[in-house]
């Protein structure tokens, strides 16, 4: 079972599956088909009239083409229109967007360093004395100099990667 099925089901939200959930069909796709086949249709007999025309046959044909080019069309858009007038909010699911406004304007800043002893101190202070920033993590990817003693003297909270077997075996092989 997947991680956010056991999620859901701890939580216990119910969520239908596949066969259960019913969504209205893509009318818009099958309008814009039509609507963009109607349209090369149109083109084709407008280009055929005017070679018809300066080749001097009788333009029946043509002319019937781009008169008849005009059903599909309508018919494309009405469908896009339908889609997105009366099935577009079925498929939305009632779900709300939420627009809340931000109480604080303060943001984190997460820098990585590895062996980034010399310029890991200037980055720091650049990002603590900006008004905006609450506070400053560092993630120091195993670094062999002292990237996170010179960060935490800045002021910057620091993670310290733990390396992984798997990683350790692919450094020793190249």
């Amino acid at each position: 079972m997947r991680d956010a099925e056991v999620e859901s089901r701890r939580l216990g939200i119910r969520r239908p599956n596949n066969r259960q959930r019913k969504e209205p069909p893509p009318v818009a796709m099958w309008g814009f088909i039509i609507l963009v086949t109607a349209i090369a249709v149109y083109v084709f007999g407008a280009v055929l009239a005017l070679v018809q025309g300066l080749l001097g046959v009788d333009r029946f044909v043509s002319v019937q083409i781009v008169w008849f080019a005009g059903a599909p069309v309508l018919l494309g858009i009405a469908l896009i229109g339908f889609d997105a007038i009366l099935l577009a909010p079925k498929r939305r699911g009632g779900r709300r967007v939420f627009n809340d406004p931000i109480d604080s304007r303060k943001v984190t800043v997460a820098l990585t360093g590895c062996n980034d002893e010399k310029s890991i101190g200037s980055a720091v202070d650049d990002f603590i004395n900006h008004p905006q920033v609450q506070r400053v993590l560092v993630v120091d990817n195993n670094s062999s100099d002292a990237t996170s003693e010179r960060a935490t003297a800045r002021g910057a909270i620091v993670h310290r990667e733990v390396p992984s077997r798997r990683r350790a075996r692919s450094r020793i092989r190249n």
